[in-house]
């Protein structure tokens, strides 16, 4: 069994309301592939960023949550590693879309995981 094979079936089947008439390209990768590897990383990434240095429970519940989150990651380095842990669970055609725009999925990856550790911290 090869990596590609292995890869796909442990992503969570995830609900997507796609336009049937014609989905622009990049909202129908990140629907199709990059939503369900965020939630199946999901427990990873929250891991990751509790490690952060600059991260601190307290502090986030006393401060604006969204700009505490935003300012950790848009930190390159750690933008690099959120990154790294979607692109990783790609397999080789969806590493091959990806590397076609991205700038632009980076861009979507970071939003959503934004939005995915404010639902999950509080």
């Amino acid at each position: 069994m090869d990596r590609d094979s292995q890869l796909t079936p442990l992503r969570p089947q995830l609900l997507t309301l796609n336009d049937a008439v014609n989905p622009k390209c990049i909202e129908a990768f990140q629907n199709e592939v990059l939503r369900p590897i965020l939630k199946f990383q999901s427990p990873f990434t929250l891991a990751l960023i509790k490690t952060h240095p600059h991260f601190s429970e307290e502090l986030v519940k006393r401060e604006n949550q969204r700009v505490h989150l935003t300012s950790i990651c848009k930190e390159v380095r750690f933008q690099n590693q959120l990154i790294g842990s979607i692109i990783g669970l790609m397999t080789i055609l969806e590493l091959e879309v990806y590397s076609q725009n991205a700038k632009e999925y980076n861009k979507r990856i970071i939003s959503m995981q934004i939005e995915r550790f404010l639902d999950l911290l509080f």
